[in-house]
């Protein structure tokens, strides 16, 4: 199942979730996880907003709220009404979204460069791959990233501009064991289409 995340702007939380749906209709997700900010008042009276935008994902099946609120099982509950052809569910964190990812790496086909990027952040492991992998001649790559490290808010765009300057890749490993990364490579992804991008939990034992 194709799945996306759609990041809500808390300064514009309606027209984000409008605009936010309307971008990621095209690649045709059966899965959307729409994120909303800890400090946005999730309430019922988003649910026709959400609804109308719903409309415009079409292959969409499955529909994750995610807000550590309570009220967030509300707003799925009155979602699941207005949009029958999803199932609907609220959750209050991100990483319990999709767990359903390989536990060790599948080595990309073929030698593949391993950049060991631990140390850093997430936001600079991908500027720092960036700057190799463009010099490069290989078009594989494993990144083995910062395991302490919970993906930040706005860093699928961050793999999206960092890899896009990488026009030979054409398969990226991600190593992390967060949940998340799952639906951060599934989304940038999509957004990079001669790019097969996947995130494991833990890179092979020696």
């Amino acid at each position: 199942m194709s799945s996306v995340v759609v990041e809500v702007d808390a300064s514009k939380v309606e027209q984000s979730i409008m605009d936010g749906l309307k971008r990621v209709a095209a690649s045709r997700p059966e899965s959307v996880a729409l994120v909303f900010p800890a400090d946005v008042r999730v309430s019922a009276s988003l649910a026709e907003v959400i609804a109308a935008g719903a409309e415009q994902v079409e292959a969409m099946r499955e529909l994750v709220l995610v807000h550590p609120g309570a009220t967030i099982g509300f707003l799925a509950s009155s979602l699941g009404l207005r949009i029958p052809r999803c199932k609907v569910r609220g959750e209050r964190d991100l990483s319990k979204v999709d767990e359903r990812r390989n536990d060790t790496l599948t080595p990309p086909h073929g030698s593949a460069t391993i950049l060991d990027l631990r140390e850093r952040s997430l936001v600079q492991a991908f500027g720092a791959a960036s700057l190799k992998l463009r010099v490069s001649d290989g078009n594989r790559a494993v990144l083995l990233l910062n395991p302490g490290e919970t993906p930040p808010p706005g860093l699928t765009d961050v793999v999206v501009r960092e890899l896009g300057h990488c026009p030979k890749l054409r398969e990226v490993v991600l190593v992390h064991p967060s949940a998340v990364m799952g639906f951060i490579a599934s989304s940038a992804g999509l957004r990079l289409p001669t790019l097969t991008l996947t995130a494991v939990r833990q890179a092979p034992k020696d």
